[in-house]
C-alpha cells in the first residue's frame, strides 16, 4: 500500500526538480503561472522553445514529466493543492506543445509549410509577401535568402527548428520508401542534427536552419528528377539508379533506361490486382525471373554475371520491401 504522505512528498520534490531544470535552461515557470489569456499561450511557446534547445534537453524534460504525470494519477486535486496543481498544468502544457508535431507529408506543399513555419513564429511586423502561403506552389519562386533573414528575426528559433525537423523527417521517410538510394539524404540530415545538438550558439542555430532548408530543397529537387530524366514514375528512376555505372557509354545509358522502364511495366502488369504477392512463393519467383530476364539484356562487357547477380538481388528486394511497407 502506498503511503500518501510519501507520495505527495515525492510529487512535490519531482515537480520542484522539473521546474528547477526548466529554470536552469533559462526560463522561469513563474512567467507562465502568472500569465493570462493570449499571454499564457505566448509563455507556453517561450517555455517550450527554451526546453527544446537540443534533443537531450527535450528528452530529459520528457522523462521527468512522464514520471511526474504518472504519480499525479494517484492523488486527488484536493490532496495536491492549488500550487502543485498549477505547476503540473503549466508543465503539462509545455510538454504537450513540444510533442505536437506536424504530421503532413504532402510533397507538393512541403516548402509552403517551411515558409509557414517561419512566418508563424516571426513577431508580427511589416507584411512579408514572400512568406505568404499559396494554394499552388513553385519552389523556384522562393527567395531563400529572405526566408533565412526572416528566421534570424524570429523569437522562438528552437521551436521553428523542431517543426522544420518534423516536416523533413516525414519527407525523408517517404523518400526512402521511394528509393533506398536516398539514404545519403538521411545521413546528411543526421549530421546536421548532430552538429545542432553539440553546439547551441546563435550562429549554429541559424546555420542549422539554413542547412535544413538546403537539404529539403535538394531532396525536393531529387524527388522530381525522374520526370526530368524522361521516366514515367519514381520506380523506373530507382531501378535505373540501381543499374547505373559511371563508366557507361551514352548508348549503354539509353539501354539501361529502356530496361528499367520495361521492367517496371512488366512487373506492374504481372502484379496487377494482386494483394500481398510477397506471401506467394511462385509469384516471388516470377518477379525475380522478370528482373533477371530484363537485366540480362544489358551489355555483357559492362555487366558481367557477378555484377548482375548483385543487381538482381537489390532490385528484387526493392520490390519486395516496397510491398511489405505498403
Amino acid at each position: 500500500m502506498v503511503d500518501k504522505d510519501e507520495l505527495l512528498a515525492r510529487i512535490s520534490e519531482l515537480t520542484d526538480g522539473t521546474v528547477a531544470f526548466v529554470s536552469s535552461l533559462g526560463y522561469e515557470l513563474e512567467f507562465l503561472l502568472t500569465a493570462e489569456g493570449f499571454d499564457k499561450v505566448a509563455e507556453i511557446k517561450n517555455a517550450a522553445d527554451c526546453v527544446s534547445q537540443c534533443d537531450e534537453t527535450k528528452k530529459r524534460y520528457g522523462v521527468m514529466c512522464r514520471e511526474l504525470f504518472t504519480l499525479y494519477k494517484y492523488v486527488s486535486r484536493r490532496e495536491m493543492g492549488e500550487e502543485l496543481l498549477a505547476k503540473r498544468d503549466a508543465l503539462r502544457a509545455v510538454f504537450n506543445h513540444i510533442n505536437a508535431h506536424r504530421a503532413s507529408t504532402d510533397t507538393t506543399e512541403l516548402m509552403v509549410q517551411l515558409q509557414g513555419i517561419v512566418s508563424e513564429h516571426v513577431v508580427v511586423g511589416e507584411a512579408s509577401e514572400g512568406l505568404k502561403t499559396a494554394t499552388k506552389f513553385d519552389i523556384s519562386s522562393i527567395d531563400f535568402n529572405r526566408l533565412s533573414r526572416e528566421f534570424a528575426k524570429a523569437k522562438r528559433k528552437h521551436l521553428i527548428i523542431d517543426d522544420l525537423r518534423s516536416v523533413i523527417e516525414a519527407r525523408l521517410e517517404t523518400a526512402l520508401k521511394d528509393s533506398p538510394r536516398r539514404i545519403d539524404y538521411f545521413e546528411r540530415y543526421e549530421r546536421i542534427i548532430e552538429s545542432y545538438n553539440s553546439e547551441q550558439d546563435k550562429a549554429m542555430i541559424e546555420k542549422t536552419f539554413n542547412d535544413l532548408i538546403n537539404l529539403s530543397r535538394d531532396l525536393d529537387d531529387k524527388q522530381k528528377e525522374w520526370a526530368r530524366e524522361g521516366f514515367q514514375n519514381q520506380q523506373q528512376m530507382t531501378v535505373f539508379e540501381m543499374l547505373f555505372k559511371d563508366t557507361l557509354t551514352s548508348a549503354e545509358i539509353r539501354q539501361v533506361k529502356s530496361v528499367a522502364i520495361a521492367m517496371i511495366s512488366i512487373i506492374e502488369e504481372r502484379l496487377a490486382n494482386m494483394v500481398r504477392w510477397t506471401d506467394k512463393a511462385e509469384i516471388r519467383d516470377a518477379v525475380r525471373i522478370i528482373v533477371r530476364n530484363e537485366v540480362y539484356k544489358l551489355s555483357e562487357a559492362s555487366y558481367p554475371d557477378e555484377v548482375l547477380s548483385d543487381c538482381i538481388t537489390e532490385i528484387f528486394e526493392y520490390f519486395y520491401e516496397g510491398d511489405l511497407a505498403a
